[in-house]
């Protein structure tokens, strides 16, 4: 595997290694057998946050999975400044669709019953905490009509985001407590 190989494989998967080993296992020996530098992911983690920001209001219905990939890439990453930009880019995220909104909620509670989303990231960078929360707020600050819901199954859009809405909080509490 050359270095151009292993940047491409790795830019792939988001730098994930379970699922570089889950989907292409043999490739990601080879990845590994290159025993690369830190510096030399970090710089490809730098590419992979850089496009990402740069394509996030692309489409905005698919902006929560890009928030998402952001916030495992700034978890691994640790840097301040794209925390920062990713709150900048969250600022606006009040004006995204009602589905939208809720998935971002639950991006930031986690999707596990540890609450691993993007609140976790108020362990590294716990002075942004009150910035975090008002940004939060404002994202969460809606109601569903009751002409508007969508039932499936029992559950409804309503039901959802009062269920995200609860799971932010946990997290917000848990990632927090200590400071």
């Amino acid at each position: 595997m050359t270095l151009a190989e292993a940047e491409q494989f790795y830019k792939a998967y988001d730098g994930n290694s379970f699922h570089m080993d889950r989907e292409e296992p043999a490739m990601y020996g080879a990845f590994k057998s290159l025993a690369l530098s830190p510096e030399i992911t970090r710089k490809w983690d730098e590419d992979l946050i850089e496009g990402i920001f740069g394509s996030l209001w692309e489409q905005p219905k698919r902006a929560w999975s890009l928030h998402h990939r952001l916030i495992d890439l700034i978890r691994r990453n640790k840097e301040e400044r794209y925390f920062v930009r990713l709150l900048d880019e969250m600022e606006k995220m009040d004006t995204l669709d009602k589905e939208s909104k809720v998935l971002i909620i639950e991006n930031m509670a986690g999707r596990d019953l540890a609450l691993k989303g993007g609140c976790m990231l108020l362990e590294t960078f716990p002075a942004y905490a009150e910035r975090v929360d008002w940004i939060m707020n404002k994202i969460m600050d809606f109601t569903y009509s009751e002409n508007g819901l969508l039932n499936k199954m029992g559950f409804s859009q309503s039901d959802r985001l009062e269920k995200a809405k609860a799971a932010y909080r946990r997290a917000f509490r848990k990632w927090t407590a200590n400071q």
